[in-house]
């Protein structure tokens, strides 16, 4: 696809997007998931110098965004800390004072 072929791209995501939300919203079960993964899918288009041949660039647009909202959802996955991690958070000391001396100090 020319870089002609790739403004028009652009340009339907954002000519599109609310219907491409809507899409989207219904797939992920999520508004506001999919307001992200089009977002990320606006950044990886605009950062694209070429792509191939695209037969459907509404579908195209769709499928970046669903790799976006994948990807999201993996890492969120990642950075879910186990009952084990909690724990050894929570036996953290804290070195600030109590309540009790810093009403002694006032």
């Amino acid at each position: 696809m020319t870089e002609t072929s790739l403004a028009v791209i652009r340009r339907l995501l954002v000519e599109r997007y609310d219907e491409l939300k809507r899409r989207l919203t219904r797939r992920l079960g999520s508004s506001e998931l999919a307001g992200e993964a089009l977002h990320d899918a606006w950044l990886r288009i605009a950062q694209a110098d070429s792509v191939g041949v695209v037969g459907n660039p509404g579908n195209y647009v769709f499928g970046v965004a669903m790799n976006a909202a994948r990807d999201r959802l993996r890492n969120a996955d990642s950075r879910i800390l186990s009952a084990a991690e909690v724990d050894g958070l929570l036996e953290i000391a804290d070195g600030a004072p109590g309540p009790e001396p810093v009403a002694r100090a006032r």
